[in-house]
């Protein structure tokens, strides 16, 4: 058994005081829970505005460069074998990393779907259906 310094054996806390303790903590925790969801969401939607898409873009824009740059090369070089080889692994490592940006691009906007981050849903009412009578005449 357990003791303290005196010799007097702990009582164990009843279950039904830590649960009432728990709801009550739950019911002031909750409300302060859903602020920092929705800042920790705001904050990765402006990481992912700011530094990510322009990466991706720029990563992206240089595997393009890349490929033109090997296709321009294998279209000069019609003699030499040596270079129309180089121009055929350009070209195949910018398709590479371009598929490559694209696949992140695509995990990333999975990831941002799942747990529902900068989620925009369209209104209700559109401004160009103000301009549509029912029969679908703009008047």
């Amino acid at each position: 058994m357990i003791q303290n310094a005196r010799g007097i054996r702990p009582q164990p806390i009843p279950q039904s005081i830590t649960l009432t303790v728990s709801v009550i903590a739950l019911f002031f925790i909750a409300p302060n829970s859903t602020l920092a969801q929705s800042a920790v969401a705001a904050f990765v939607q402006n990481v992912n505005n700011a530094i990510i898409n322009p990466l991706l873009a720029l990563l992206f824009a240089l595997g393009l460069l890349l490929f033109f740059y090997g296709a321009l090369v294998f279209l000069v070089s019609t003699g030499d074998d040596g270079k129309r080889q180089d121009g055929k692994r350009h070209m195949f490592w910018g398709l590479v990393g371009m598929v490559i940006m694209v696949s992140v691009f695509g995990i990333l906007q999975i990831g941002l779907a799942t747990f529902n981050v900068g989620q925009n849903t369209l209104p209700d009412e559109l401004p160009i259906n103000n301009a549509v009578n029912k029969r679908g005449i703009i008047p």
